[in-house]
């Protein structure tokens, strides 16, 4: 501390020395002037240089003061700065709360303090402009568009909160995310339809950026369809059975986006001939038109419900033997059996060769029986 207080005495007493009897008659002179900028509103210190220069009086002693002389409402402190040298000056521009922003014109006053003559001034006036003018940043663009799933009942969308898909920066303030559509909005869809979402970054000082991306609709709800039971089907008069359409029993469908068609495999007009007790899977297809499907399967069981068909066969007369007995012969081929399906065999009773006694005048029934190769008889 001792050094420091001599330094400053010797330079005092040299200035004197060079001053002594004469009259300061060159004014300070600001060798580079303060430059006003742009400056947020709040949370800043617009720090302003300068320079200044006297003839008279060393730079450390020359006196620097300032104050706003001019612009909006908005309250500031100055705070003084300067190098070792004294030359090289600084102004700290410190806004005070209530942050209103605006321009502010801050005057300062140079001034140096050599003796004997009356101390020379001068003045020199800057502006610093309180104000964000400039948007945010959307620091991680483009948005990607997107596809989203519409997964209600209804064919509707409710937007979820797409605000964080954006990072922003802002020089002066808080950033608000907003969008539009907003959060929780229930947007009618279709297939495939879409729907530009805006990100807007507003700072507090109503500077906004936008940004917009595509969200497209996409239907991944499979249609319903009504179960159908298993069935019997009968064959038909060639033991052959053609497929129906089945789709009306797959009614009713529904579905939240789509118009239903149903479809059905093996399709209708197909000709089964598998025969009696045979089995065909169906199945049944519910689609949308959105490419969701649903499938609902039976099975039909062919039947063979035709009986065989004999011809018919006269009465007739049969002659005793000479032990007045009659000895039944093969009748079989004196019908002709037919079926849809085929003749397994045609029998008689009695059978061959049964003996009758009756004697003269008396009569047997003959029964020819018929049957298919399903079982099913015909007399």
């Amino acid at each position: 501390m001792k050094l420091k207080l001599l330094f400053l005495f010797c330079f005092v007493c040299a200035f004197f020395n060079v001053m002594h009897g004469q009259v300061n008659t060159d004014a300070p002179v600001f060798q580079r002037l303060p430059v006003g900028r742009l400056e947020c509103p709040k949370n800043t210190i617009a720090n302003i240089d300068f320079r200044v220069f006297d003839t008279n009086t060393p730079a450390p002693l020359l006196i620097v003061t300032g104050v706003k002389t001019g612009g909006g409402s908005q309250v500031v402190d100055l705070v003084f700065r300067q190098d070792a040298n004294g030359n090289e000056r600084l102004v700290d521009v410190i806004p005070q709360a209530p942050y209103v922003g605006g321009l502010v014109e801050i005057t300062l006053t140079l001034t140096d303090v050599a003796p004997p003559g009356v101390p020379r001034s001068v003045t020199t006036t800057f502006t610093v402009d309180f104000d964000d003018n400039d948007p945010p940043t959307i620091d991680n663009l483009p948005v990607i568009d997107r596809d989203v799933n519409i997964s209600s009942s209804v064919c509707e969308f409710t937007v979820p909160d797409y605000t964080d898909l954006i990072e922003t920066t802002d020089l002066c303030g808080e950033v608000t995310v907003t969008q539009l559509p907003l959060e929780n909005d229930v947007l009618t869809a279709t297939h495939n339809g879409t729907q530009t979402i805006i990100l807007r970054a507003t700072d507090e000082y109503g500077n906004f950026v936008e940004t917009t991306f595509v969200i497209t609709f996409k239907d991944v709800t499979d249609p319903t369809i009504s179960s159908v039971t298993d069935r019997n089907e009968d064959l038909d008069g060639s033991c052959n059975f053609t497929i129906p359409d089945y789709t009306g029993l797959g009614l009713p469908t529904s579905d939240n986006c789509g118009t239903v068609t149903v479809t059905q495999d093996p399709i209708a007009t197909t000709v089964l001939t598998g025969g009696h007790d045979s089995t065909q899977l169906i199945t049944l297809t519910a689609n949308d038109g959105n490419g969701n499907e649903s499938e609902t399967t039976f099975t039909i069981t062919l039947k063979d419900v035709t009986n065989p068909v004999l011809t018919a066969v006269a009465d007739s007369t049969e002659n005793l033997d000479a032990n007045c007995e009659f000895v039944v012969p093969d009748y079989t081929s004196f019908t002709t059996a037919t079926d849809n399906c085929g003749i397994a065999s045609v029998t008689q009773s009695p059978t061959v060769g049964t003996i009758l006694t009756g004697g003269d005048g008396s009569t047997q029934v003959i029964t020819l029986t018929a049957t298919d190769v399903n079982g099913r008889t015909t007399d």
